[in-house]
């Protein structure tokens, strides 16, 4: 006899007559998988024809996330990492829609921020130019007078440069009155001392000396 494995082995006597030895049936659940593999709760429902038995193929999967087993060596079970611009997905190599995947990666990526991907092969990243923004796997960019901050093209810069510029426009125009009040001062005082040091000046400075007058 032929018994389910969920019935486990039995020995049926058939009362007087002889006895039969029932087997197991072969099933996932008791099928040793390969080493580097493990063994899968359904059976993979996109196994080929030649995987239709109790096979490594259609009864286990590969252990590492970065793995997808080789259709071609199907009955057996042999694992291999998907090429750079590919990752695993359903127990396939697909080339990234988005992002990027270097070789063995287990998923695909997106680029860091000022970085996109190298098209059409997605095996990696590369930088934008100074003055560009990276927008998904397109480098856009971030024309005068805006200004590339944080992957960002901002403008909030144009205010701050306005008012310094505003604010060193009063401090010079302060400066400028204080040095000509300082050199209008100065002026006035050399010419007080110029008006001073004048002889006629002096002159008229001295006390006038009345004649005496005795009286006798």
């Amino acid at each position: 006899w032929l018994m389910d494995d969920q019935n486990g082995l039995s020995l049926d006597s058939g009362g007087s007559g002889p006895s039969y030895l029932a087997f197991r049936r072969a099933s996932c659940r008791t099928f040793s998988c390969p080493a580097g593999t493990t063994w899968t709760a359904t059976r993979r429902q996109n196994a080929s024809a030649a995987t239709a038995t109790v096979t490594a193929a259609s009864c286990c999967r590969c252990a590492a996330p970065n793995e997808v087993s080789i259709r071609s060596k199907e009955p057996d079970l042999e694992c291999m990492r998907c090429p750079a611009g590919r990752a695993p997905q359903d127990d396939r190599c697909d080339a990234c829609a988005s992002g990027f995947a270097q070789a063995g990666a287990v998923r695909c990526e997106d680029c860091p921020p000022g970085e996109v991907p190298l098209l059409p092969s997605r095996t990696d990243c590369r930088a934008c130019a100074p003055g560009h923004y990276s927008d998904g796997d397109m480098c856009r960019s971030c024309s005068f007078p805006l200004l590339v901050l944080d992957n960002t093209c901002v403008w909030w810069h144009l205010v701050l440069i306005i008012g310094l510029l505003a604010l060193s426009s009063g401090i010079i125009f302060l400066l400028h009155h204080m040095a000509k009040r300082h050199r209008r001062k100065r002026t006035e005082t050399r010419q007080e001392e110029v008006r001073l040091n004048d002889p006629a000046h002096v002159e008229q400075a001295k006390p006038s000396r009345l004649p005496c007058v005795y009286t006798i």
